[in-house]
């Protein structure tokens, strides 16, 4: 699997979240990690720009680690 398949599994897992707040969270909480990325590339802050881009892997690690041990993860825990 490469991952644009893993962020279309984590994209199903937070469509099919019961919470429309869980769904919001995530969306606003990934706006906001890649605005910050942009803001540290702009302003040539190489330390934080890999720790947002590290962050945003991070946030593909349930839909990854579910995959590989065949784990439902639930949306709230991820």
């Amino acid at each position: 699997m490469n991952i644009g398949s893993y962020i279309k599994q984590l994209k199903d897992s937070y469509r099919h979240s019961d919470s429309k707040a869980v769904r919001i969270i995530y969306l606003v909480l990934h706006i906001l990690v890649m605005l910050t990325a942009i803001r540290c590339l702009l302003r040539q802050n190489y330390e934080n720009f890999a720790l947002c881009i590290l962050v945003l892997f991070l946030f593909l690690a349930p839909a990854f680690l579910a995959d590989k041990l065949d784990l439902p993860i639930p949306p709230l825990f991820q």
